[in-house]
C-alpha cells in the first residue's frame, strides 16, 4: 500500500470525529469521506469537519483504499458484508458485531476474498498494557493466580440519548458497559491469559425498562490457563474515573493504572516501582484515544503493505465477541457458561 491513502468513513457519530482525527495526524492519509444513513447529519458532518460526504457507499468504497465502519453497534457486520465485494481492506469499530453469528459469517467470507481486515482494539496499544503483557510472557510475575480488573467511566444521560439514542438500546448496541465501552478489556484479558474456560456474571440496570442497558456488569473469567480474573465494569453516575488491571502470581503482582505501571514483590510488598515514567496519560482524554487509535491504524497499513496479519486480527474480535455473549447469557441463565 502507498502513500496518499484514501479513507471511507460510515458513520457520524462522536467516535467517527475521534477516527477521523486520528486519521488525519497520519502523513500517508490524502482524502477522507463520509456516508452515513441520514444524509441531514451526513451534510452537518462534512461541512463542520471539512470531509467529502457520500450519499452512495458504493461511490465511497470505490474511492476509498480502506473502508473505517464508525456506526452503531448491530449495522458493523451489514456494513461491512455490504461492501466485501469490493473493498480493499476494512476496518471496523469494536465491537465487531452485536450478532455472533453474522459476524461468523462475515469472517468466513472475508478469508475467501483474501481481503485486509482488523477490529479496533487501541489498548492492546498503550505502553503500560504492552509492557504487563511482556511482564506475563516472560515469567517475571511467575504462576498467574489472580487478574482483578476495574473500570468506572461515567456517563450521563446526554451520552446515551445521542444519535437517537441507540447506545441505551440493547437491540441496537447490544448492552451496555460490557460490550460498548469495555470488550476492550476482554480482548486485552485474551491477549494476556489466553483461550476463556468459563465464565459467569451479572449485570446492573438502572431502570426496569427490558431494552436498556446495563450500567455496571460484575463477573468472572476462568481461563484455561488456570488463570481466574474478576471484573467490574461500570458507566453509572459516580463522581469519579477508575481503570485498573491487577494481577497477582507467584513471583511478583502488577498493577497497570490509566497509562502506568506498578510492580510489586511479594518479599517488599511496599515496593512500587514506576516502570512507565514517559506516558501519555497526562493528555487530554480525546487526545489519548486518538493516540492509540493512531498507532492502530498505523499498524493496520503496515501490515496491509507487508501482507502480515495485523496485531488485532478479525478473529481477535470474534473471540472477544463470543466471551462478552457468553457473560450475557450467564446472567440470563443464572449460572455459569462453559466455552
Amino acid at each position: 500500500m502507498g502513500k496518499d491513502l484514501k479513507i471511507g468513513i460510515i458513520g457520524t457519530g462522536k467516535f467517527s470525529v475521534m477516527h477521523l482525527l486520528a486519521w488525519r495526524s497520519i502523513d500517508l492519509i490524502n482524502s477522507i469521506g463520509v456516508y452515513g444513513s441520514d444524509k441531514d447529519r451526513i451534510s452537518k458532518f462534512s461541512k463542520i469537519n471539512n470531509i467529502t460526504p457520500y450519499t452512495d457507499i458504493d461511490s465511497l468504497v470505490r474511492d476509498s483504499d480502506i473502508i473505517d465502519i464508525v456506526s452503531a453497534n448491530n449495522t458493523h457486520c451489514d456494513y461491512a458484508l455490504n461492501v466485501l465485494n469490493n473493498a480493499k481492506s476494512i476496518l471496523i469499530e469494536k465491537p465487531i458485531d452485536i450478532d455472533y453469528e453474522k459476524a461468523k459469517k462475515f469472517s468466513l467470507l472475508s478469508k475467501d476474498k483474501d481481503i485486509a481486515v482488523s477490529v479496533i482494539s487501541q489498548y492492546r496499544f498503550a505502553e503500560s498494557y504492552i509492557e504487563l503483557k511482556k511482564l506475563i510472557m516472560d515469567g517475571t510475575i511467575g504462576d498467574i493466580r489472580l487478574c482483578r480488573i476495574c473500570v468506572i467511566w461515567p456517563r450521563g444521560d446526554e451520552y446515551f440519548n445521542k444519535n437517537s439514542g441507540w447506545r441505551k438500546s440493547i437491540s441496537k448496541a447490544g448492552g451496555g458497559v460490557l460490550i460498548h465501552q469495555c470488550i476492550h478489556f476482554i480482548d486485552l484479558l485474551h491477549w494476556f491469559f489466553g483461550p476463556v474456560h468459563s465464565v459467569i456474571g451479572r449485570t446492573i440496570s438502572d431502570n426496569d425498562n427490558q431494552d436498556t442497558v446495563e450500567h455496571t456488569f460484575i463477573g468472572d473469567i476462568e481461563f484455561k490457563s488456570g488463570t481466574s480474573c474478576q471484573i467490574f465494569f461500570s458507566t453509572s453516575n459516580f463522581s469519579y474515573f477508575k481503570n485498573y488491571i491487577e494481577v497477582f502470581g507467584s513471583k511478583n503482582y502488577v498493577t497497570a493504572r490509566d497509562q502506568h505501571l506498578y510492580l510489586g514483590t511479594n518479599n517488599r510488598k511496599d515496593l512500587i516501582k514506576n516502570l512507565i515514567p514517559n506516558t501519555i496519560h497526562a493528555i487530554s482524554p480525546a487526545e489519548k484515544v486518538s493516540t492509540l487509535l493512531k498507532r492502530q491504524f498505523n499498524d493496520f497499513i503496515l501490515s496491509i503493505s507487508n501482507n502480515k496479519p495485523p496485531a488485532v486480527t478479525l478473529n481477535d474480535g470474534l473471540t472477544a465477541l463470543n466471551t462478552t455473549l457468553k457473560l450475557y447469557e450467564s446472567f440470563i441463565l443464572g449460572k455459569r457458561i462453559y466455552l
